[in-house]
C-alpha cells in the first residue's frame, strides 16, 4: 500500500511503474485508483447474475430427467406385451385377500348396533312419566278409571325393573 494524498493505492506493477517514474502526477495515480473502483463494482455485479444462471440450469435439468423418463417408458411398452399374462395371475391372489378385511368390518357393525339399542330404552322411560303426572291432575273425580290406570302401572314399573 502507498499513501498519495491522502489515496491509498495497492502497489501493483503498474502502480510501480507510475511510482518509478519521474513525470508522473498524482492525478493519473487517482484515475487509476478510480478505474480500479469501477472494475470492482462490475464483477460484483457479475457475480450476481451468476446465481441467477444457475437457479435456470437446475430448471434445465428437470427438463433432461423427464426426457429420459419417456426413452424408459417405451422400452417398457415392447416388455408388457410379455408379462400381462403374469399379472393377471397376480391380481386373483390378491382377491382372496380382500375378504378377510370385509369380515372384519361386520364384527364391528354388530358392537355398534348394541350402543344403540341401550340408548332408545333410557328415552322412553323418559317419556311415560312425563305422561303420567299430567293425567293424576285432570281426573279426580272418576274411581273406575284411576283403578285401571294403577294396574298398567304396576306392569310397567315391573318392565322397567327388568331392564
Amino acid at each position: 500500500m502507498v499513501t498519495v494524498m491522502n489515496i491509498s493505492i495497492h502497489v501493483t506493477p503498474v502502480v510501480n511503474v507510475l511510482l518509478m517514474s519521474e513525470n508522473t502526477h498524482i492525478y493519473y495515480l487517482y484515475l487509476y485508483r478510480r478505474r480500479r473502483r469501477k472494475k470492482k463494482k462490475k464483477k460484483k455485479k457479475k457475480k450476481k447474475k451468476k446465481k441467477k444462471k444457475k437457479k435456470k440450469k437446475k430448471k434445465k435439468k428437470k427438463k433432461q430427467k423427464k426426457k429420459k423418463k419417456k426413452k424408459k417408458k417405451k422400452k417398457k411398452r415392447r416388455r408388457r406385451r410379455r408379462r400381462r399374462r403374469r399379472r393377471r395371475r397376480k391380481k386373483k391372489k390378491k382377491k382372496k385377500k380382500k375378504k378377510k378385511k370385509k369380515k372384519k368390518k361386520k364384527k364391528k357393525k354388530k358392537k355398534k348396533k348394541k350402543k344403540k339399542k341401550k340408548k332408545k330404552k333410557k328415552k322412553k322411560k323418559k317419556k311415560k312419566k312425563k305422561k303420567k303426572k299430567k293425567k293424576k291432575k285432570k281426573k279426580k273425580k272418576k274411581k273406575k278409571k284411576k283403578k285401571k290406570k294403577k294396574k298398567k302401572k304396576k306392569k310397567k314399573k315391573m318392565g322397567s325393573q327388568g331392564a
